[in-house]
């Protein structure tokens, strides 16, 4: 694309709009922080493999009674965690402004990364943009969660890649960087593996065959020793529930061949009409309990095509991107469909926007064009369109003023809280969020065994030497399916100890023996 821009601008003016794209990042991420945002289960769950490791207690849940070893998720972003202890504090509000910096950092890359793609600063500022006023991303980046980081990571790779000179020269450091970035964003996140893929596809198509033969060899070294690891503790949880019916029924057993097909299918619909128009326009949660309707097909097959129309505009690496979109897709089309929601799109929506950009861009330019040939559609004329994101901001930042934590989970905690003042330090809890539970009790925990066999339940819990038992009510049907009909069948078995009301929340006691 032509730059209209005086030569005289050409050469700060990638620096003003970083600094902009900067600023902006960090006044909107501050004004819309959410300070008492609770930990998710899986951001637990980091933050303690992370404490493990900065204790040097290796790579175990610190929670549990035997220190299980985990196998997934990946060491990467625990071990960011574990150095953001080491360097600056253990407290959560500091591993979640670490996240913050992860995610400033990746903006400046997709910046560099957008102009280099389509070779317009202009369209690359407003594109990155909307990156920044994405509340999806925001909204990650403010809980110990992994997706910024991979963000950040991921961006470096296939901004190293563009990098790369024609010949294959292993003089420059930038293939050795690349590998570094590829094995760092498969140890953050297991995704990793489709830009691992699309990179070597790539350069198998452009017949780099000595690039090829490194980066493969490398990255299989590289990520061996945690393969290994996996193995030696009875496999990889993530491919197992890949392949699973429903991760949170196993007794449903494995995917058959049979249901693959069926599952892609319902993923892909799901994809077009819910999960990419969320991820691209909207955050606030829609009420999808009434179905689906025509307007939200028509607005995800608009923006499918549309991302679809800009992504084919691109100057540079499109067929890069392509294979890696491609690849990240044919996880997401694998994936459980019990497991809704944006997350798994996220590091593909930077892309997404980007091509939702150019195509923008491309119409508004040929749609000026036929009304008169001597008017210019300049990019940054674009900037209007992303007002539509200020509801989102808006909704962020009400969440973070004027709301406080559901009373469902306020109780949960409040529980936590007291057996932490009323029990003994070797104490064993059985719970729905056990790592969750274990950051604000101190105690050790478990959960309770996912099979309607109530007595094989209770002889789990016996194994794990469990104490105390708690029923909730913060909507997990495990608990209806598994727990319940245990305590009501063996009640006494299970005596209470402590209540909270509205909404209830019980603590039993366990007692196997009398």
């Amino acid at each position: 694309m032509n730059d209209l821009t005086p030569r005289y601008l050409r050469t700060w003016l990638p620096y003003a709009y970083g600094s902009v794209l900067l600023g902006l990042f960090a006044w909107v991420w501050a004004y819309t922080f959410i300070e008492h945002l609770i930990a998710v289960e899986d951001g637990a769950l980091y933050y303690v493999l992370g404490k493990a490791l900065y204790l040097g207690e290796g790579y175990v849940s610190i929670n549990t009674p035997a220190a299980t070893p985990v196998t997934s998720p990946p060491p990467g972003y625990p071990a960011l965690i574990a150095a953001t202890m080491a360097l600056w504090s253990s407290d959560m509000i500091a591993v979640r402004t670490a996240n913050a910096g992860y995610l400033g950092g990746a903006i400046v890359l997709l910046f560099v990364l957008f102009s280099r793609l389509h070779g317009g600063r202009h369209l690359a500022f407003v594109a990155t943009l909307a990156v920044v006023v994405n509340a999806h991303l925001l909204h990650k980046s403010m809980l110990m969660m992994s997706e910024s980081s991979f963000l950040l990571f991921s961006t470096a790779s296939l901004l190293l890649f563009t990098y790369l000179r024609a010949e294959e020269t292993f003089r420059k450091p930038h293939i050795y960087l690349l590998l570094l970035g590829l094995v760092s964003t498969y140890h953050i996140r297991t995704m990793g593996i489709a830009l691992v893929v699309a990179i070597c596809l790539e350069l198998i198509c452009q017949r780099r065959w000595r690039y090829v033969a490194f980066i493969s060899t490398g990255f299989v070294l590289s990520s061996l020793p945690w393969y290994l690891w996996g193995r030696s503790k009875g496999g990889n949880a993530y491919v197992g529930q890949l392949f699973s019916v429903d991760p949170y029924q196993p007794d449903l057993g494995s995917l058959g061949l049979g249901d693959l097909l069926p599952r892609v299918l319902e993923n892909l619909q799901r994809y077009i009409y819910r999960e990419i128009p969320d991820g691209l326009l909207y955050y606030v949660d829609r009420n999808w309990k009434a179905g689906v309707n025509t307007q939200d097909w028509i607005v995800g097959i608009l923006l499918v095509s549309l991302a679809t129309f800009g992504l084919h505009q691109l100057t540079s690496h499109r067929r890069l991107i392509t294979f890696y979109l491609a690849a990240t897709a044919g996880v997401l089309l694998l994936w459980p469909p019990v497991w809704v929601g944006t997350r798994f799109l996220q590091p593909a929506i930077p892309l997404l926007l980007l091509g939702a950009t150019i195509g923008l861009f491309a119409l508004g330019r040929r749609i000026v064009r036929a009304i008169n040939e001597a008017w210019v559609f300049h990019p940054l004329m674009l900037l209007p369109v992303l007002c539509i994101y200020g509801p989102d901001v808006m909704h962020l930042r009400w969440l973070a003023t004027e709301t406080r934590l559901p009373d469902n989970w306020a109780q949960y905690l409040t529980m936590a809280e007291w057996v932490a003042d009323h029990t003994a330090p070797e104490t064993v809890v059985a719970c729905r969020k056990p790592v969750l539970f274990h950051l604000h009790s101190g105690r050790q925990t478990v959960i309770y065994k996912f099979t309607e066999d109530s007595e094989v339940l209770i002889e789990d819990l016996k194994h794990n030497g469990v104490d105390f038992v708690v029923l909730d009510e913060l909507g997990y049907t495990s608990q209806q399916r598994y727990l319940l009909p245990a305590v009501a069948e063996h009640g006494d078995v299970f005596p209470p100890v402590h209540k909270l009301r509205n909404p209830n929340t019980w603590l039993m006691g366990f007692q196997p023996d009398g």
